[in-house]
């Protein structure tokens, strides 16, 4: 069963079409900045798992251990 995620303006979708491959709970010092919250939960999917439909941008941002 897929899954669709939406902006608010509702231009970006993005369906998933399996379920995630992990789970993880961050509370890094940027999720926290990028979430308002003290700890976010993110889902990991594969990347033949998900399709974007409307317009979107790619954000990279340097982790705490130096990855991207």
């Amino acid at each position: 069963m897929d899954k669709t995620a939406r902006c608010l303006c509702g231009a970006l979708r993005v369906i998933v079409s399996a379920d995630p491959q992990r789970v993880a709970i961050c509370h890094c010092t940027d999720c926290q900045r990028r979430s308002g919250v003290p700890l976010t939960c993110n889902a990991h999917y594969r990347t033949e798992d998900v399709r974007m439909e409307g317009p979107s941008r790619t954000y990279i941002r340097d982790g705490q251990q130096g990855r991207k």
